[in-house]
């Protein structure tokens, strides 16, 4: 279940019985986006995921943030859910339900910066017992030989991410993240 929450009062997937829809979201109110316990904080893009803090950058030469950007809008919100249907013999009658694998939310941005433009996406994934991960989509308007760089609760871990002309368009990067419980 998500909960949209504003500076002032929140918006719930399901308020009783009445289920709210994705699409009531006042994406320019929005201050945080939850799934559970995790969370994106929608003024930075940074993710709380499993108790841990989750920021993003870009180096060649220096650092580019990808998160924590005053000059970049981080409420294009992406929410849905992976399911499967459950289909049961009951003597000759069929008895079906949905069953939610995992919960999916996060969102999408164009960030400028000196060196080139980036389009990021970044989704949290939570899976029914399992631990969650976060897939990183990054893509670059110029070719680029760097490093993608996470901060996990402040500690950064790189990762070489060129971005190469292929066909005559920039390739675009892919990196999935684990957390633990």
């Amino acid at each position: 279940m998500w909960i949209a929450e504003y500076d002032e009062g929140h918006l719930k997937e399901f308020e009783g019985e009445k289920e709210n829809s994705f699409y009531d979201i006042e994406q320019d109110r929005l201050v945080r986006f939850f799934i559970g316990e995790d969370f994106y904080e929608v003024e930075d893009g940074s993710f709380n995921i499993a108790a841990t803090k989750f920021h993003l950058g870009y180096k060649v030469d220096k650092l580019y943030k990808l998160t924590d950007r005053d000059d970049t809008v981080y409420n294009d919100l992406i929410q849905y859910k992976d399911a499967h249907n459950d289909i049961v013999m009951e003597g000759s009658k069929r008895v079906s339900g949905t069953v939610i694998d995992a919960y999916n939310f996060g969102y999408k941005t164009e960030i400028e910066t000196e060196m080139a433009k980036f389009n990021l996406k970044l989704i949290a994934t939570v899976p029914k017992n399992k631990n969650p991960y976060i897939t990183i989509y990054l893509r670059s308007d110029k070719e680029l030989n760097g490093e993608l760089v996470l901060f996990i609760d402040g500690e950064p871990k790189s990762y070489h991410a060129p971005f190469n002309e292929v066909n005559g368009n920039i390739s675009e990067g892919k990196l999935v993240y684990k957390f633990r419980r």
